[in-house]
């Protein structure tokens, strides 16, 4: 471990950080909403109760990334 060297994570968050996630969460809506529509939800990992449930986890995350944004703006 001598000489080891530690990678300092930057807690400033960042418009690209938000964005970003706000678009992938808008992909797994859309997603979410074509598979279903098309009859392609299926068993196990592909349930529309998994893939909801990660979807409200997204955008509970989403929140939380946006509202840290706009504190650290002020």
């Amino acid at each position: 471990m001598a000489g080891a060297r530690i990678a300092i994570v930057s807690p400033v968050i960042s418009a690209s950080d938000v964005e970003g996630l706000e678009a992938q969460v808008h992909f797994m809506e859309s997603t979410l909403a074509s598979d279903f529509g098309d009859g392609r939800i299926g068993m196990r990992y592909n349930t529309y109760a998994y893939r909801s449930r990660v979807l409200r986890q997204q955008k509970a995350k989403l929140d939380a990334l946006r509202a840290r944004f706009q504190a650290q703006e002020r």
